[in-house]
């Protein structure tokens, strides 16, 4: 991370064997260094710049060999011109792989638990940097394998003293998309163990993997099971209809993980190399956003997908998206119920959510209204008449019924219905694209 607007100095040395020099490119900018006369011997170099008004943070830096032949590298430092601390001290070479503690990153961890406490948000905070330890956990039995977890504990004992303190860390993640193939049992189990000893609050823990492991979801000492999907056009699946996408990665979850807290960790509209798709970019209502939020939130996972680009939507001020869900969700549980078997005409509407013998949360969504065919084929949805919704299994008697508006979370109307033993059948509020269905019994 950089300040705005301030210098900086950029310096080290570097020694050839045949090359030219060293060349140093930085956000447009290129520096050549000729190399020292004496051949073998080490050459300082030092640069001074100055961020933008609006630059945060270094980019890409690049140290590239001019011609042919051989270059290294050492000391490379970054600090601000006036002095201070050590930005690049992760580029030393020789430091251990394991084992360092940033003292940076750990203040900026802080003041975000901290921002968190203020604002009502929960954390996930992921602990362990995967690619530092998929090779020593590809073998178990192993000393590698041992080491691991003898470091992994280090870091979790650090972690739970300095942040465990707070409410607002939701769960501990082990890590970002590990390697599922791996044998990973053993780590998971023994760092729950731990855990057990030196988080006196007892937070959740959880982790991920890069493709969705059933193994993890059925294991006991992993609290929350979850997976990351990305929608990528063009793929082997033809992932234009979200809703669908969404349905068949919750059932994943369910299925092998039916009793504790499951989630979509990650999600979103990716090219076929993972990068961000411009078909989001080309989505500037959030169509895709609003019916994942909708439907991860009917269809059986523990919350709403969770979104990785988040700085797009950020531009996009998706957040308000967030708002009718939320409202309409308020004083709903869906504890003990299960997932609701009701139809509705005409066939082009899916129905999704929960229901038991006194209660039904519903989302009806008309399958034409899917992202593809409202942004990339720019046609606006329907709007829906005379549908009906009908529902079996629930107790005889009076019922309320509310329709709300998924987009702005406004009541859309409110009944009075009675239901029998042969079911109830309910006529459904015209509607464009959505709309939620909550009932209730009268007691």
């Amino acid at each position: 991370a950089l300040r705005p607007g301030t210098r900086y100095v950029l310096k080290g040395a570097f020694r050839l064997e045949g090359a030219q020099g060293l060349e140093i490119r930085r956000a447009g900018q290129s520096w050549r260094f000729e190399g020292p006369s004496e051949p073998g011997s080490w050459q300082s170099f030092g640069r001074e710049f100055q961020t933008s008004d609006q630059e945060y943070w270094l980019g890409r830096l690049e140290l590239r060999r001019i011609g042919d032949g051989t270059l290294w590298i050492k000391d490379l430092s970054l600090t601000e011109t006036g002095g201070g601390v050590e930005l690049l001290w992760e580029a030393d070479v020789n430091r251990p792989r394991r084992g360092i503690y940033n003292p940076v990153d750990c203040c900026w961890l802080d003041r975000i638990v901290e921002a968190a406490e203020q604002k009502g948000i929960y954390l996930m905070p992921c602990l362990f940097t995967r690619d530092l330890y998929m090779s020593d956990l590809s073998k178990d039995p192993s000393p590698p394998y041992d080491r691991a977890i003898r470091d992994a504990k280090h870091l979790l004992r650090y972690a739970a003293a300095r942040w465990g303190y707070s409410a607002h860390i939701a769960a501990w993640e082990y890590f970002n998309e590990i390697d599922p193939g791996l044998p990973t049992d053993r780590f998971y189990r023994e760092m729950a163990q731990y855990l057990d000893e030196v988080d006196v609050h007892g937070h959740l823990r959880t982790t991920s993997t890069w493709h969705p492991s059933a193994r993890d979801l059925k294991l006991e000492c992993l609290d929350i099971g979850q997976l990351h999907h990305y929608m990528r056009l063009p793929s082997e699946n033809d992932e234009r209809d979200e809703v669908a996408v969404i349905l068949e990665k919750s059932r994943f979850l369910r299925q092998h993980g039916p009793a504790k807290p499951v989630l979509i960790g990650e999600f979103g509209l990716a090219t076929s190399k993972w990068a961000l798709s411009d078909y989001m970019k080309q989505d500037t209502e959030g169509v895709h956003f609003h019916n994942c939020l909708w439907a991860s939130a009917f269809a059986g996972s523990s919350g709403t997908a969770l979104f990785w680009w988040w700085e797009l939507l950020d531009q996009q001020d998706a957040y308000r998206h967030y708002r009718p869900l939320a409202e309409c969700l308020r004083q709903v549980s869906f504890a003990g119920l299960q997932t609701s078997t009701a139809t509705a005409r005409p066939e082009s509407i899916r129905v999704l959510g929960y229901q038991g013998p006194r209660q039904a949360y519903l989302w009806l969504a008309d399958r034409r209204a899917s992202w593809w065919n409202r942004v990339v084929e720019n046609r606006p949805p329907e709007e829906i008449r005379q549908a009906e919704l009908k529902l079996d299994g629930l107790n005889p008697g009076p019922y309320s019924v509310q329709w709300r508006d998924t987009w702005d979370a406004n009541l859309r109307r409110e009944d009075t219905v009675t239901a029998t033993s042969s079911g109830l059948t309910l006529a459904v509020p015209p509607f464009r694209a959505d709309i939620a269905c909550l009932l209730q019994q009268r007691l």
